[in-house]
């Protein structure tokens, strides 16, 4: 494979990262809108599972010193596209690079264990419903539907 391809992995990993970053971000607000507008996706467990899984995760790598998997690849495809490999995590770099932010690592390690919390509290205080087992039913579609 061309270094060239692996350059375009490595920068495809780095924008599917930061879209899961934003998404894990943006949706705690976005819980709490539609908590309020009492939608029925704010309380659906599949979605609040994988947001609270998505965002546990990363204090627990920060807890064993491990990179995220999608750090580790990023890095592993841009040094064998012969590109820069940086040190330090996916946000502290992203940080730096767009605001020209520089902090502490423990800094970032506070606010993955904080909004970590922030989204421990928000599973707690808008539980998922979850469905009676052997329920098919789909909010929205009448109950002798297909």
């Amino acid at each position: 494979m061309a270094a060239s391809s692996f350059a375009l992995l490595a920068d495809a990993i780095t924008v599917l990262h930061a879209a899961w970053a934003a998404w894990i971000v943006l949706m705690v607000p976005a819980l709490w809108w539609g908590h309020w507008r009492r939608c029925v996706w704010a309380r659906d467990p599949v979605l609040r599972l994988v947001h609270l899984g998505g965002m546990l995760i990363v204090p627990l790598e920060d807890a064993l010193g491990v990179p995220c998997p999608l750090t580790w690849l990023e890095r592993h495809f841009r040094a064998r596209g012969g590109q820069v490999v940086y040190d330090g995590d996916f946000l502290a770099h992203a940080a730096h690079t767009l605001l020209y932010f520089r902090a502490p690592g423990w800094l970032f390690v506070a606010l993955h264990v904080g909004f970590a919390l922030v989204v421990v509290v928000t599973f707690w205080r808008i539980p998922p419903r979850w469905r009676a087992r052997g329920s098919a039913h789909l909010p929205g579609v009448p109950t002798g539907a297909p």
